[in-house]
């Protein structure tokens, strides 16, 4: 009986305490302890009450051993639920320092994944500052490319310029020594001409004098031939003979000789008319050679004045040469300087840049290191208030839970000795009569 009666207030203690561990109702520890102590106590009035239901006054010795009995069930409840109580709040602050440990564990993880995104942070940020350099210096290379490209095109379009205005000024050179050397041409075949139409006017001369001795000639053998033929005449009558044969030659001669006359006659008309022509071609002559002479006097100043034109171009042509060069050495020196301004100017950018790109950096590195000492500092704040929270609380736990033992064991004693003096009372007020009973058959036995 005592057996089952204590299983069922340990079964039902125990049901609570695995209900509070399963279920890690540990906000409920106290309300738990408490009906696992009030259990307890329940038991120790059960087991007391079992103890003195079957308690026979009359029968002293029989009754003790059920009394004893109920009495242990009554310890046996009592330290059953007093255990449950005492193992529940162990439990809940073992559980609340396992809380404050999982707390500091989830800290350190915080801290931890702090740390790993401010490692991230900065990793980016070198990733970042790598990613510009490269881009700066993709762009220094790219620019310094172009820069190259650009003066080497304009170096060849230069040379190629410079090439092209020495050939042209060669070409026009070449053309100007052209033109003298034609000119030249022109002044030899124009005195060849003069020193040509001097002998062709000295030969017209001698022929004209040839033809004017020939008239002469001409006129003296027809006066010869006039007093010819009087002789002729005169010797006719007396060579007869020899004009009969010579008749025929005679009327030859006579036909030729009127052939000679007319001829004579018509030179004698004609010589004016050579004359007259002859004067006509030297006025001509002279005239066509005063013109050609105006001409070539004019071809001559048109040199004279053309030397100083060409001279004056050409003049004007090394100029405007010079002038281009200048220009283009001008312009060359002008687009030097605008790239090198514009390169200083990148420079300064660049540098710029990267000036900021290494203040950003040493402030986003200042900036992490601050906030890791702040997230340091903090933390280490954090853990030590935690420390001291955790020792207060265990101090405080250690406290409550002395005097929660020292409570629950005063409780525990003070009804098991309220129930000791209650059962001492009962035994003392069922001994009186036992006592007297027996002494009463004490007596008795003594009478007989």
């Amino acid at each position: 009986m005592s057996i089952i009666v204590t299983a069922v207030f340990a079964l039902v203690v125990v049901w609570i305490v695995y209900k509070f561990i399963k279920e890690k109702q540990y906000s409920n520890e106290a309300t738990l302890g408490n009906i696992a102590s009030t259990i307890g106590v329940l038991g120790t009035f059960v087991g007391i009450s079992i103890g003195l239901l079957e308690f026979d006054p009359n029968n002293i010795t029989e009754s003790v051993p059920m009394l004893l009995a109920g009495m242990k069930i009554a310890f046996a409840t009592s330290i059953v639920g007093m255990s449950g109580s005492i193992f529940m709040k162990y439990v809940a602050l073992k559980n609340e320092d396992e809380e404050n440990i999982d707390d500091i564990i989830e800290l350190f993880n915080t801290m931890i994944k702090e740390s790993r995104e401010v490692n991230s942070t900065l990793i980016q940020n070198q990733i970042q500052t790598e990613d510009v350099l490269n881009k700066v210096s993709k762009l220094w290379i790219s620019s310094q490319r172009e820069f190259t490209k650009t003066l080497s095109e304009e170096l060849h379009s230069l040379n190629l310029n410079t090439s092209a205005k020495q050939e042209e000024l060669v070409s026009e050179f070449k053309k100007l020594g052209e033109t003298f050397t034609e000119l030249n041409r022109g002044v030899n075949s124009l005195l060849n001409w003069q020193e040509n139409y001097k002998d062709t006017v000295e030969m017209t001369i001698e022929e004209l004098n040839k033809v004017v001795s020939s008239i002469s000639y001409i006129e003296e053998s027809m006066a010869h031939i006039s007093e010819n033929s009087s002789l002729i005449k005169e010797n006719n009558e007396n060579l007869s003979s020899v004009l009969k044969d010579i008749k025929y030659s005679q009327s030859i001669i006579i036909d030729g000789t009127k052939s000679i006359i007319s001829i004579s006659e018509k030179a004698n008309e004609s010589i004016p008319i050579i004359n007259t022509y002859f004067e006509k071609s030297n006025e001509a002559f002279k005239i066509e050679v005063g013109e050609y002479l105006n001409q070539f006097k004019m071809m001559v100043y048109s040199l004279k004045e053309c030397v100083p034109e060409v001279n004056s171009y050409l003049l004007k042509s090394t100029r405007r040469f010079d002038q281009t060069l200048s220009n283009f050495t001008s312009e060359l020196e002008s687009t030097l300087k605008q790239n090198t301004i514009s390169m200083n100017n990148q420079l300064e950018i660049i540098k710029k840049s990267s000036t900021n790109l290494n203040i950003n950096i040493e402030n986003s590195i200042s900036d992490s290191t601050k906030r890791i000492e702040n997230i340091t500092n903090a933390t280490s704040k954090q853990i030590k208030i935690m420390v001291e929270d955790m020792e207060k609380i265990f101090t405080r736990k250690i406290d409550k839970l002395d005097e929660v033992l020292e409570m629950e064991l005063t409780k525990s004693l003070s009804s098991l000795g309220n129930q000791l003096a209650t059962i001492s009372e009962r035994f003392a007020s069922d001994y009186t009569p036992l006592a007297d009973k027996l002494r009463e058959v004490v007596e008795l036995s003594k009478g007989v």
